[in-house]
């Protein structure tokens, strides 16, 4: 379970709800609590779209079978997407230069449980 060190609850009005709640970096102090493995999260350009990145972090040279059992779930759960990866543009997710890029915030945020947890 995580453990939150701040105190108090952060009341919501106007804008403020959606995903303007959970911040960046909000969500990276939660895998921090949940671990075991460190995921770095940011919003980039894919093509003159927003994606939402994954950037496995310090475990993935020292465990390879790792990054290939996260590449299975993702074609598993999402699909697969182009051959040619990141140069086609408008796919779902993709996966390059040992990052994961989801156009969708819920399909990262699935990654994120499964591969925090």
């Amino acid at each position: 379970m995580a453990k939150f060190k701040g105190q108090g609850i952060t009341p919501i009005a106007g804008r403020n709800v959606g995903k303007s709640i959970m911040t960046a970096q909000a969500v990276e102090r939660l895998i921090d609590d949940l671990g075991p493995y460190k995921l770095k999260l940011s919003v980039i350009e894919i093509h003159d779209e927003s994606y939402y990145e994954v950037r496995p972090v310090g475990w993935m040279h020292k465990d390879e079978l790792q990054w290939n059992d996260m590449i299975t779930w993702v074609v598993d759960t999402f699909g697969p997407t182009a051959k040619d990866g990141v140069w086609t543009p408008g796919q779902r997710w993709y996966c390059n230069n040992a990052r994961f890029y989801f156009k969708d915030i819920k399909d990262r945020d699935w990654f994120v449980l499964r591969w925090s947890a």
